[in-house]
């Protein structure tokens, strides 16, 4: 499991960083720092959790997002990486212009592969 104590001090730095280069600058910041290294570190387990759970590789989204939040868009991820399997498996198997030609026939409709 990754390490989440380190990234949510980083990330806390981060913050403190970027707000005290606000208010140097004379930009109102209209918040404090929004969250201790604690809470951050607690908010990237769920993450991880919530990810896990899906099948998914990693959620990232921003701080704050519930779980609730974080489920839907993880079972959306979800299905879209299900439904893009066909797809990875004929490119693994016969390459990318290869596969592009198979599904643009077989589903009438082109799909540009990343490349």
């Amino acid at each position: 499991m990754r390490n989440h104590r380190e990234r949510a001090e980083r990330d806390y730095q981060q913050m403190v960083t970027v707000a005290e280069q606000r208010q140097r600058w004379g930009i109102s910041v209209g918040f404090s720092v929004p969250a201790s290294v604690n809470e951050l570190e607690g908010f990237y387990q769920m993450l991880d959790r919530v990810a896990e759970e899906s099948g998914v590789p990693y959620l990232n989204l921003p701080f704050g997002t519930t779980e609730e939040q974080a489920r839907e868009k993880a079972q959306a991820k979800a299905k879209a990486r299900r439904r893009r399997a066909g797809v990875r498996a004929l490119q693994a198997k016969y390459g990318q212009e290869l596969a592009e030609r198979i599904v643009s026939k077989h589903a009438g409709r082109h799909i540009s592969l990343k490349r």
